[in-house]
């Protein structure tokens, strides 16, 4: 049977699809027989916020809306927002959302993703969030992660360490994330029968 729920990971600013947590996640993901895709997105070392949302909506587009769920990592949480808030946005069935900034930082070349979110938009298009932040991140300030919360509605998963949450931090598993796709209603799809 095949899977009738989608779960799409959007990775951030000069990562990779295979980086950090997102390879445990989708492992886990798949154990309960549940499509899993890490996208690899556009020039990660010179982002485009056009063309990542257009990357989220193209996939986003080949699966049945309503059964879509969004990770998104750092850069890839503006991403996704932007996403929700665009022309192209199918509803999907929720969004975790890990390490996020909402306000600008000093790098140029990331400004263009933050550019006026319109959070009534966005949270129409989705029917829940997850929001996770490390206390002690130092890529994005916590403060970031306090607001998007309070902006989603939602209250903030906060992690007690972890920084920005990378590989190159030595963050490998992020049991939150997987509890958060959860608790916005991810299901297993694996016939109790099966045995392995």
């Amino acid at each position: 049977m095949i899977s009738q729920q989608k779960v799409i990971l959007v990775h951030g600013y000069k990562t990779t699809p295979n980086g950090a947590w997102f390879p445990w996640l989708m492992g886990e993901v798949k154990k309960l027989a549940i499509f899993a895709v890490a996208l690899d997105m556009p020039t990660p070392e010179t982002p485009t916020q056009a063309e990542w949302v257009e990357e989220i909506a193209r996939t986003v587009d080949r699966h049945k809306a309503g059964d879509v769920y969004l990770v998104g990592h750092s850069l890839g949480v503006a991403a996704i927002l932007d996403y929700l808030q665009s022309p192209h946005a199918k509803p999907v069935r929720g969004a975790v959302l890990v390490a996020g900034r909402v306000h600008p930082s000093a790098n140029l070349r990331t400004a263009g993703f933050y550019q006026n979110f319109d959070f009534d938009k966005i949270r129409s298009k989705s029917d829940g969030f997850v929001v996770i932040h490390a206390v002690d991140d130092d890529m994005v300030p916590y403060d970031d992660g306090v607001t998007l919360a309070h902006a989603l509605g939602v209250e903030l998963v906060t992690l007690p360490s972890g920084r920005h949450l990378t590989g190159s931090q030595g963050v490998f598993v992020l049991p939150p994330a997987l509890e958060g796709l959860i608790k916005l209603g991810l299901t297993s799809e694996r016939n109790s029968e099966d045995v392995y």
